[in-house]
């Protein structure tokens, strides 16, 4: 939660934070190798945001990205290391997939 708190704020009203997606259940009872959805044996998806403007100048957008890969890098003690097919974490590279926030399974 403190992290959240630290969002350096835009002119984009949805602004930044966190949604937790619970897994398990039966879900978890599929052997990960059986589909080709690998996340059989996480707990929680994590997935972290932020917004800007169009109006919002450079700095604002620098802000927001770096308290982005911050949140990410303060969870990373936490999480499994993976990321969702759907929300690829842009440091992972080109390539990788879609890059529309950093997302780890739990």
């Amino acid at each position: 939660m403190r992290w959240v708190e630290r969002w350096p704020g835009s002119t984009n009203p949805d602004g930044g934070g966190v949604a937790l997606f619970a897994w398990g259940g039966a879900m978890n009872r599929v052997p990960p190798t059986a589909t080709a959805f690998v996340h059989r044996e996480s707990r929680l998806l994590i997935a972290q945001d932020t917004a800007w403007g169009d109006r919002d100048p450079e700095r604002v957008i620098a802000a927001n990205l770096d308290w982005l890969e911050g949140f990410s890098a303060a969870l990373r003690p936490h999480v499994s290391g993976s990321s969702y097919q759907n929300f690829i974490d842009p440091s992972r590279g080109a390539g990788s997939g879609p890059t529309t926030g950093p997302t780890s399974t739990a």
